[in-house]
């Protein structure tokens, strides 16, 4: 029934936090997150570079035929471009990205890269 850390989305976090069961020791973003004004970015925590946008994304297994593929993103990017998606994901902190398959990896792969160090450096107080 205990966690001594996670990480989660806004929309995931919101309604233990608000119960209390959950305390946000900081955001990974540029600037704090107005669901949760009173907790710090890692940033302003002497944490530089710790910025992790949320993202959520469809994953197909490796040899997926590029067709079905291509397929799958364009329904997805139609879906999210329907206004009441759009209102209901933006409702809970998410912002709607459409990528092609090409820019989504591009984007996981600038990620993971850009935070390796941090998370190399943060990995001992973790531990802690």
């Amino acid at each position: 029934g205990q966690i001594s850390l996670g990480w989660m989305s806004v929309a995931a976090a919101q309604p233990y936090i608000k119960d209390g069961k959950l305390k946000v020791i900081g955001v990974p973003a540029e600037k704090r997150y107005a669901q949760f004004p009173e907790a710090a970015t890692f940033i302003e925590q002497g944490v530089p570079n710790f910025v992790v946008p949320s993202w959520t994304g469809f994953h197909a297994p490796k040899g997926t035929p590029p067709d079905g593929v291509a397929r799958l993103n364009a329904i997805v990017n139609e879906a999210l471009r329907m206004p009441e998606l759009r209102d209901r994901i933006q409702e809970q902190g998410q912002f709607v990205v459409t990528q092609t398959p090409a820019q989504f990896a591009d984007s996981i792969k600038q990620t993971a890269a850009r935070l390796q160090p941090v998370l190399t450096k943060l990995a001992p107080l973790i531990r802690e």
